[in-house]
């Protein structure tokens, strides 16, 4: 008749022939080798294990329909706004000639608006001259007075258009050579208009002289 006996590693009851009593054996469920001895009271049992546990009936997706959410509070929402990563704005994209352009934009028409200035001079000027209005200082010869007048006048119209194209190239940004020009005939004082032009030139001379500036002339 088989004896139980006790696997004393895993203690589970097992059924051992009685020519095995006092023999090494080894347990089937754990794999542990000892010797089998026989108990004062047999169990029937072959082998007691635990009852399977009853596996858990998984939740149905219309359950999860069924059920209500919970109403979030307002903090809730404030912290998962929070932990949302917010998306990188693009850094903006910058023109080097659209730069240049704003900064000269300034300096070229003040230099521009001297040149305008400095023509209505020479209008004058020559309405003078034309018209006789100018009276040569005593112990001047009038006709050397008149063609120190006329000499004055070119001088005059020049200074206007080399100021008045400086200003048009520097606005334009096409030629950086006739823009320093504009800006250094602006300071030199052929007329009573100069007085304006001399803080306006080195107000573009600073601005032509930038290394953005320089680089967007070409």
């Amino acid at each position: 008749m088989p004896t139980i006996v006790q696997c004393p590693s895993c203690e589970k009851k097992l059924r051992v022939a009685d020519e095995l009593l006092g023999k090494t054996v080894r347990c089937p469920g754990c794999k542990t080798a000892f010797t089998a001895e026989g108990e004062d009271e047999p169990i029937e049992a072959e082998l007691v294990e635990e009852a399977p546990r009853r596996p858990r009936r998984p939740v149905a997706a219309a359950d999860d329909e069924e059920d209500e959410p919970r109403p979030r509070r307002p903090q809730e929402v404030e912290d998962e706004e929070k932990d949302e990563p917010r998306p990188r704005r693009r850094p903006r994209r910058i023109n080097p000639r659209r730069e240049a352009e704003s900064a000269v934009a300034g300096p070229a028409i003040a230099l521009m608006v001297i040149a305008g200035l400095g023509a209505l001079v020479d209008v004058w000027a020559l309405v003078n001259i034309l018209l006789g209005l100018s009276v040569a200082p005593a112990g001047v010869d009038p006709g050397v007075f008149k063609v120190a007048r006329a000499i004055a006048l070119v001088l005059m119209v020049v200074w206007t258009i080399i100021v008045l194209l400086g200003g048009l190239k520097m606005k334009s940004l096409s030629s950086y050579g006739a823009a320093m020009t504009g800006c250094i005939f602006a300071m030199l004082p052929c007329n009573i208009v100069c007085l304006g032009g001399l803080p306006i030139g080195i107000w573009a001379l600073v601005v032509l002289n930038r290394p953005d500036v320089k680089r967007a002339f070409g």
